[in-house]
């Protein structure tokens, strides 16, 4: 199998690890490409489809797998795409039960034949669509991730993420949320955050959709109530050891596609990556997208386990 890989030499991880860099550079019967800014990646995979390649990995954070998806968005049924996470968060990866440290990931993605056929989301909004893998944010986590700095991911690594949370909490602001389920019916409610899942991680390891699968053809919107500090602390507390829905502050359930808009603008985010404010229409384009899987995939969520083991098998078989 063809293989390419589209690194990003700015990720989290990677910018302070030469020696796993000049590993990539000079490996044998893979084409390595470099991006130099944003929207490299997307115009990359593109021609890499174009070129026949059936295999592209991509090598950064989930914003430079979000830009891979999109330039692959016309080939999807001709390409199997490789995660290898360099970024702060990678949650993605963690979805797609990856090992998490980089060395062992590219290791695996270069030998395994371990696929599946995964759900891609298409978010459309009044400036055009985008497609996305682990999930659309929006509402109080804007506020989060203005916030951090690059100086604070390098020293704080996922950690920067819970850092700006506990300090932007009091800076909430409260939406005036709309949402129109996929069976017609309209939902109300003074929200602080709205979230749509694919996977089941934000924020390097928040499990805010234990619920979500990838393959199970929905999606998983998660609606985070206004309500007083008291009550976002305690729902904070529970988002941080996995308990999030036992919360009377959230709402959680599957769609297969969902209209959401809100009074203030909210501002959207796709795998990260801001999009648009105001309103979007996300639906799931069932098992749309053959990715690589890792060892520690599963299909169905394990809502009684709280992490899995990240470890790298010799001989890994898919769940």
């Amino acid at each position: 199998m063809n293989t390419r890989l589209i690194l990003n030499p700015e990720a989290g991880s990677t910018a302070k690890n030469d020696e796993l860099v000049a590993e990539i550079r000079r490996l044998d019967g893979v084409q390595v490409f470099q991006t130099e800014g944003p929207g490299d990646a997307e115009r990359l995979a593109l021609q890499a489809a174009r070129d026949g390649i059936e295999r592209v990995i991509a090598a950064g954070g989930d914003g430079t797998v979000n830009e891979v998806l999109n330039g692959l968005a016309s080939h999807l049924d001709k390409v199997t795409l490789g995660v290898l996470p360099l970024g702060t968060g990678n949650d993605l990866a963690r979805s797609l039960g990856l090992p998490d440290d980089p060395g062992l990931a590219l290791k695996y993605l270069l030998r395994t034949d371990d696929t599946r056929y995964i759900d891609v989301m298409r978010v459309t909004h009044p400036e055009g669509s985008r497609l996305g893998l682990n999930h659309i944010n929006a509402g109080y986590s804007h506020l989060i991730t203005d916030s951090i700095t690059p100086q604070m991911k390098r020293r704080w690594g996922p950690l920067a993420y819970l850092k700006s949370a506990a300090s932007q909490l009091r800076e909430r602001e409260e939406y005036h949320t709309r949402i129109r389920w996929d069976d017609g019916a309209v939902e109300v409610v003074d929200a602080v955050n709205v979230l749509v899942a694919n996977g089941r991680t934000v924020a390097g390891g928040l499990r805010v959709a234990p619920e979500a699968s990838m393959e199970d053809g929905a999606i998983q919107v998660v609606v985070l109530r206004a309500g007083s500090l008291v009550e976002l602390a305690g729902m904070a507390a529970k988002m941080l050891v996995g308990n999030i829905l036992e919360s009377d502050q959230v709402i959680s359930r599957p769609a297969r596609s969902v209209h959401i808009e809100s009074t203030p603008p909210m501002v959207f985010s796709v795998d990260g990556e801001e999009v648009c404010e105001h309103v979007v229409d996300v639906r799931v384009v069932p098992g749309a997208l053959r990715a690589v899987v890792g060892p520690n995939y599963v299909v169905e969520p394990a809502l009684t386990e709280l992490d899995v083991d990240e470890g790298f098998d010799e001989h890994p078989p898919p769940a």
